[in-house]
């Protein structure tokens, strides 16, 4: 962990491309609150580690610090509550809502398997057999999307699971079935697929739209 913040300390840098408008909902690009962020995070577990590793945290809290903290309340990393948040597009961040369905967003994804290392369940967690997994999927295009164009997968229909994710994952989100609602045989744009056995965030255009009382659906 002293290692992951230290390096993503390191790699942030204004020279990268700029977030689209609105994108970054905490620090509006602010890439030297960020950096803050996560030279605050190592000065933290510094501290946890004090009495089990002197040494260790003497070094982390040092180069923490010299590298640039929190000064002061106002840098604290908190997303703001806006008019829509809990069902409307703040929300969309973790989740992607629509008539009694619930289902992982394209930004959340991302988060998940860019913070992953961890091979995919198989089986996931809620699943007895396992499955033929289709692994690390390409994916095509979907036309006419709205995602954030910076994001390399944006706008793609992908089956199968990724290969490598974060453990925490499969446990918040489970893979689809014909109990989700998932079918084989599916036409988008089209191409046949079969959406069962996924875990990918959705899409604009992919979201399960369910009407009724249904338990929450997770894709």
């Amino acid at each position: 962990m002293f290692k992951e913040l230290k390096e993503a300390s390191g790699l942030l840098s204004t020279n990268n491309l700029p977030q689209l408008a609105g994108q970054d909902y905490v620090y509006n690009d602010d890439i030297t609150k960020w950096k803050k962020f996560a030279n605050s995070l190592r000065l933290r577990l510094a501290m946890r580690v004090s009495q089990a590793d002197p040494s260790l945290s003497k070094t982390n809290a040092e180069e923490a610090i010299a590298a640039g903290v929190f000064t002061g309340p106002e840098q604290a990393c908190i997303v703001p509550r806006g008019p829509g948040f809990g069902w409307g597009y703040d929300y969309q961040y973790t989740y992607y809502y629509g008539w009694g369905a619930e289902s992982m967003s394209r930004s959340m994804e991302n988060l998940l398997t860019g913070l992953g290392g961890q091979a995919f369940p198989n089986p996931p967690p809620g699943i007895d057999s396992t499955l033929a997994y289709t692994y690390d999927d390409p994916g095509f295009a979907l036309p006419d999307g709205d995602e954030n164009t910076l994001d390399p997968n944006a706008n793609k229909f992908k089956i199968g699971v990724p290969s490598k994710v974060d453990p925490r994952g499969p446990v918040y989100y489970n893979v689809t079935s014909t109990t989700s609602g998932a079918a084989s045989g599916i036409k988008i744009q089209g191409n046949t697929v079969d959406t069962r056995f996924r875990w990918h965030g959705c899409t604009s255009r992919t979201c399960p739209k369910r009407r009724g009382k249904t338990p929450i659906q997770r894709v």
